[in-house]
């Protein structure tokens, strides 16, 4: 009973992880997937354990790949002991979670339960759940490329794109229920073999069987297309080779003509990767110029390319790994490290002020997260994994698919696997991970086991389970509640917390305390949480300064409290720092948020947004040479930044200076907005 349950399980991670989605959460689409697999693993674990102690053995398959998993586990254990934030290491960069140390001890502990746990016929059924699932998500976010996002109606809105905003726009790129063009993309592309071996080794009468895996086949391929995912066509490449090139070497052996029908739609790809290669050479001389002393010239502030801008964000990588060279800053601390290192020419570009959590580099993103030793680790794990998938597709003598009696051998299927993993090992080179994409690449390893592994699951002797067992059952039983319950809290945390932004955000203060404080008292621990109180009780205690200055008065000190308590778990939040500089602020405090904007500035010297704003807080103490020395800063951070310019003008003139001042503020007319009506009327009044 144990095993049929474990199976159902693992039927409903993979068919519902992708479709997962909650506008109520403070992110859409990575949280509730995430929260998902941790509730899906705990439970999936707990029937595990109740297994073995009603069958009274171990149950646990040893494979190839135990040992570069518990090294992977073991250095990413070290990593985040060392972490510059260990809280972020552990859980996980907030907005994803996918990354952190208990994300990555759930894909472990499912990879191991499932070769435990599963059988061959198991595998087959969760491949078409998987591909079932894949097939929904298409058929989701195709319509969204001609204007009708079914996500809008979900939202309460018509069916149109209306509901996203103008940085997301389906019609462009589709994203489906996965979030974002090229993570649907990556998911989809590794799926696709899985469905060219399926329609191979479906039964030649069986027509039903074969139409609908081609047609499964052309819905995901117009999907992907619509995502417009460089990446992803790229790792459809690689993943159509490595899928036909040993039928290709059959047919040419057997001298049969199918091999033309073989060989064509790798022509066809081929096609369109040569009409592609332009772009690419371009963008890896772009890349090189970007990084040189005369780099400057070559970025497009208006709308960077995003492999400009990915070259950037890789040379911080770079940096960091060389500041933290064998076990990193901490898994996920990327948020925190970049800014530490990030190359002031980023500030040029058209996404300056944008944070970056991810290096957009799987390889890139653990040698800077996990140095040299966390990313020599997951190479190892990659290569064990595909010397797996390899040598299984290549058995000489592999058993047949159970249960249907024709069918070709499931060595195709290890063909379908090895491709489907290949593809991520492309697409990760220039991009990251995702929940879905992680459960693929952890899980493909496994499934192959599954049709060619030659063990058999041992049943229970169906005894009657004594005292000892039952009470073991029930510790077991007693445990998964308690970490359900806990998942259900975290999880309402979020919705809560979701709420009290939204209503921060529409200045309803009251209410949004008190959803905070739910949030707190599910979590109180989150650093993210506290941080958020900070700001509503600075903002109530500004506003009730004047009617009750006692109550303002304890408002005050609950705040300062509050990011106190954030900042000593997360010192290198940027975000934080900027939330305690603007909480001083508004308390009327602005010596402290000149200390705090000068410890931010320390932290992160080539973010001109921080001395921007310490240049309004100077001019606020009537310090306007700190002032312009502080705006000159940012101006020459991010020579197009217009507030700086403006308020660098400002403070000239009432300084004196009317006729620098006049030149800065024609600068921006020169350089920035010829028809800027702000500056075009100051400029009038300054006649």
């Amino acid at each position: 009973m144990p095993q049929k349950l474990i199976a159902f399980f693992y039927y409903a991670l993979f068919f519902f992880t992708p479709l997962l989605f909650n506008k109520a959460n403070s992110e859409l689409f990575e949280l509730p997937k995430m929260y998902f697999v941790w509730v899906i693993t705990i439970i999936i674990v707990s029937l595990w354990l109740v297994r073995i102690i009603a069958e009274k053995r171990v149950i646990f398959q040893r494979t190839f790949l135990d040992i570069p998993l518990i090294l992977y586990l073991i250095f990413q254990l070290i990593s985040t002991y060392f972490s510059i934030d260990q809280y972020t290491s552990i859980w996980g960069y907030y907005s994803r979670l996918n990354g952190g140390l208990i994300s990555t001890i759930s894909y472990l502990l499912l990879y191991w339960a499932y070769i435990s746990n599963l059988t061959t016929q198991n595998t087959l059924s969760a491949l078409k759940f998987l591909l079932i699932s894949g097939l929904l998500v298409a058929l989701w976010g195709i319509p969204s490329h001609f204007g009708y996002d079914p996500n809008c109606v979900l939202f309460g809105y018509n069916l149109t794109t209306n509901c996203w905003s103008t940085q997301f726009v389906p019609t462009e790129r589709i994203f489906s229920t996965l979030g974002q063009p090229n993570w649907l993309a990556n998911w989809l592309v590794a799926l696709m073999p899985l469905t060219w071996a399926m329609f191979f080794t479906s039964k030649i009468k069986n027509l039903k069987s074969k139409i609908f895996y081609l047609y499964l086949s052309l819905i995901l391929i117009i999907a992907i297309i619509f995502t417009r995912s460089s990446s992803g066509f790229l790792g459809l490449v690689v993943a159509l080779v490595v899928f036909t090139t040993p039928q290709i070497l059959h047919l040419f052996k057997k001298g049969k003509f199918l091999v033309w029908l073989t060989i064509l739609p790798i022509l066809t790809m081929s096609i369109f990767f040569v009409q592609k290669l332009p772009k690419v050479v371009n963008g890896l001389k772009s890349c090189t110029e970007i990084l040189t002393s005369e780099g400057e010239s070559h970025i497009n502030s208006n709308i960077t390319p995003s492999s400009d801008i990915r070259c950037i964000v890789w040379k911080g990588a770079f940096d960091i790994w060389r500041h933290y060279p064998l076990i990193g800053s901490g898994p996920e601390t990327f948020a925190y490290s970049y800014y530490q290192f990030r190359p002031a020419i980023h500030n040029l570009t058209s996404e300056w002020d944008l944070l970056y959590n991810k290096a957009h580099n799987e390889y890139l993103n653990f040698l800077a997260n996990s140095g040299l030793a966390g990313l020599t680790t997951y190479l190892i794990l990659i290569i064990m994994a595909f010397w797996l998938l390899g040598s299984s597709a290549l058995r000489k003598n592999p058993t047949a698919l159970p249960a249907q009696a024709g069918q070709r051998p499931n060595a195709l299927i290890a063909w379908g696997l090895l491709a489907g993993f290949a593809s991520l090992l492309v697409t990760n080179f220039f991009g990251f991970s995702v929940v879905a994409t992680q459960l693929q690449f952890f899980l493909y390893p496994a499934m192959v086991i599954g049709p060619l592994g030659s063990w058999d699951a041992r049943q229970s002797d169906n005894q009657r389970p004594n005292a000892l067992q039952v009470i073991l059952i029930f510790l077991v039983l007693f445990i998964t509640i308690f970490l359900l319950v806990k998942i259900y809290h975290y999880y309402q945390a979020d919705l809560h917390y979701s709420r009290a932004q939204t209503l921060e955000d529409n200045q309803q203060y009251v209410d949004s305390l008190s959803e905070i404080r739910k949030s707190l008292n599910l979590r109180p621990n989150e650093p993210l949480y506290k941080n958020e109180l900070s700001v509503i009780l600075s903002s109530l205690s500004f506003l009730t300064a004047k009617t009750d200055s006692d109550l303002s008065a304890q408002m005050t000190n609950i705040a300062i409290t509050s990011s106190d308590q954030a900042l000593a778990t997360s010192p290198y939040n940027l975000n934080f720092l900027k939330s305690r500089a603007s909480m001083f602020i508004k308390l009327s405090q602005p010596q402290e948020a000149i200390k705090t904007l000068e410890y931010a500035q320390k932290l992160v010297p080539t973010e001109p947004k921080i001395a921007y704003n310490l240049g309004l807080t100077y001019i606020q103490l009537d310090q306007n040479d700190q002032a312009i020395q502080e705006f000159k800063k940012a101006t020459q951070l991010r020579p197009l930044y217009r507030d700086a310019w403006l308020a660098l003008g400002l403070a000239q003139w009432q300084k004196g200076d009317k006729t620098t001042a006049r030149h800065t503020l024609n600068y921006i007319l020169q350089n920035i907005d010829s028809q800027d009506k702000e500056v075009l009327e100051q400029l009038k009044k300054w006649k």
